[in-house]
């Protein structure tokens, strides 16, 4: 149904109290049901209970045009910091 999520605190979530969320995916079968926002919900309940103040989460451009993920996290109240992320490869 879902990969498996795990939470590492590193140096940097430590000093800075907050964490990013790394690879979430649904199945498509299993979509349209809540389950994602239950998920997220978890997630959440999680960070708060080891003190994050926040997290991000990466939304790439066929995830956001394939399968409507960037208004599934403005509908549960995530904002765009307006960051673009580079990548090069080698």
């Amino acid at each position: 149904m879902v990969r498996r999520w795990e939470w590492q605190p590193s140096r940097s979530t430590l000093a800075f109290s907050s964490a990013g969320q790394a690879k979430l995916y649904l199945l498509p079968e299993w979509r349209s049901r809540s389950i994602a926002s239950l998920l997220v919900t978890a997630i959440e309940s999680f960070l708060r209970s080891h003190d994050a103040s926040g997290y991000q989460v990466t939304v790439t451009p066929f995830a956001s045009r394939e399968h409507g993920v960037e208004h599934f996290y403005h509908r549960l109240g995530f904002a765009s910091e307006g960051r673009m992320l580079l990548y090069k490869q080698l």
